[in-house]
């Protein structure tokens, strides 16, 4: 099993559907730990580019520490390998 520990930041957003106009709360959960709302708010928007929804305001924020996993198998499938000494994917 690979495992990996990472800080999760839990939005409750608040969204817009473009298409009905109404709104929608939700909670999004976004890797890393955000400074402010307004640098959250900028991931929010890049990760819904190209959706019917659209964050508006960020309502609330909660951060937990988290451990994922997945089997080797699955790693090895999914994972691109890296340089060892740049840390960059090979091309």
């Amino acid at each position: 099993m690979v495992t990996r520990s990472m800080k999760v930041t839990n939005a409750q957003a608040l969204l817009v559907n473009l298409e009905t106009q109404e709104t929608v709360t939700q909670t999004i959960a976004m890797p890393n730990v955000y400074k402010d709302d307004k640098a959250l708010m900028k991931a929010l928007e890049k990760s819904f580019e190209g959706s019917t929804l659209k964050p508006v305001h960020v309502l609330s924020t909660s951060i937990e520490e988290k451990l994922y996993g997945m089997s080797e198998k699955t790693f090895l499938e999914m994972a691109k390998e890296l340089d060892p000494e740049t840390r960059k994917p090979l091309a």
